[in-house]
């Protein structure tokens, strides 16, 4: 009796559940068999669940490449490429590949079944063997290339992916201390300028292995200077004492700026930021700046941003802070309001946060949280009766 299961003759709804229930590897090594097995992917792939379901599509690169997959419906997963360099093919260990074994179902006889080991994507990329290496959190498998790849050769991965999972790469994250300033350029202006045939990238990652010198200094500058990153933005670098801030770093508006060594942005720079959520540690904002700003909120004046996350240069103290300006005649009993939330969690770490609510006579809301007294949160609410629904705990009394 044959073993083998005629899988591209099952009706169509049929085989598009069977597609939808295959893993991310699990596709991509089917797709890979024939012309009309991609199709099939691609079709699969194509309804609206599949197409809307994208969490992540992100290129690591630094020495260690890695494309990184997480999809609403796989949980939590993350479906994790590890790009490897092999001097030559014959360094590559083959082992018996998923891939074969999906080939020996499609095939009608024995004797046209493919007896190579290896499953090839792209021109410079090999992949030996189908079985993935499963963590908590994430399940990769190994990618080897016969050369050093390149941007473009990682794009040519990347645009396979994309064809069959029909969705874009959105993130890039790049080491860039693992790279010289001319390779840095390249990567840049490959990923993120547009030109007539591609499309920038709308999230950019830099990542610094070690704190940066004055060169480091000047080629973050040019990187921020070139790049047109619109959806966010994250710097996790420890820059130099002469590193100047420049709003053209953010001239695109990116919806999230993520700094993790703000030290460089002055508190008056901070005010003109254009963001909608801007996150910034290790800032040199003091008790006296977040004073100002609320009175700034209650007197009338709008941010350009709406929600703000701080790590404060020194203490914070909420309740005197309010405290001074309702004396002062700031605000009145109606306008404030005041909680306060503790959390303890399993290490025997507690977690207190100070919550005030400021309402505006506009019906604008500014809700205020202190965790710990030193991380400093904004969520600025201008319509009320918009938002209230998205966010009844402001809005409501």
């Amino acid at each position: 009796m044959s073993s083998e299961f005629p899988l591209f003759l099952l009706p169509m709804l049929v085989l598009n559940r069977i597609l939808k229930l295959m893993t991310p590897f699990e596709l991509v090594a089917i797709s890979l068999c024939s012309k009309k097995s991609k199709m099939l992917c691609k079709s699969a792939r194509s309804q609206m669940e599949c197409r809307t379901g994208t969490n992540m599509f992100l290129l690591k690169f630094s020495s260690n490449k890695e494309i990184r997959l997480e999809f609403i419906y796989h949980m939590k997963i993350q479906w994790v490429f590890k790009i490897e360099w092999a001097p030559k093919r014959n360094q590559i260990l083959p082992r018996k590949s998923l891939l074969r074994r999906f080939l020996s179902i499609f095939q009608k006889t024995p004797q046209e079944v493919h007896t190579t080991t290896f499953s090839q994507l792209g021109t410079n990329f090999i992949v030996p063997d189908w079985i993935p290496t499963e963590d908590t959190s994430e399940v990769s498998l190994k990618v080897f290339t016969s050369r050093d790849s390149g941007f473009a050769d990682v794009n040519t991965f990347i645009l396979y992916l994309s064809d069959v999972f029909n969705t874009r790469l959105t993130d890039f994250e790049l080491h860039y201390h693992d790279f010289n300033r001319e390779d840095n350029e390249k990567i840049v202006d490959f990923y993120f300028r547009n030109s007539e045939n591609k499309k920038s990238l709308s999230s950019l990652s830099l990542v610094g292995a070690h704190p940066n010198a004055s060169e480091d200094d000047e080629l973050i500058d040019l990187i921020l200077c070139r790049q047109e990153a619109d959806c966010r933005l994250k710097l996790s670098m420890e820059h130099t004492s002469n590193f100047q801030f420049k709003t053209e770093y953010f001239r695109n508006k990116p919806i999230l700026v993520e700094l993790h060594d703000s030290s460089w942005i002055s508190f008056d720079q901070f005010l003109e930021m254009e963001s909608y959520t801007i996150a910034l540690y290790r800032s040199i904002f003091k008790f006296t700046d977040f004073k100002l700003l609320i009175e700034k909120w209650n007197s009338g004046w709008t941010p350009k941003w709406r929600v703000i996350m701080v790590e404060s240069s020194e203490e914070v103290n909420i309740d005197e802070c309010v405290s001074e300006l309702v004396v002062l005649g700031r605000f009145s009993e109606v306008q404030v309001e005041r909680s306060e939330v503790k959390d303890e969690y399993s290490d025997g770490g507690v977690s207190q946060r100070i919550i005030y609510k400021i309402h505006r006579s506009d019906k604008a809301v500014g809700q205020i949280f202190v965790e710990n007294s030193f991380m400093f949160s904004l969520y600025v609410m201008i319509d009320s009766e918009k938002n209230s629904r998205l966010y009844p705990q402001v809005f409501l009394s």
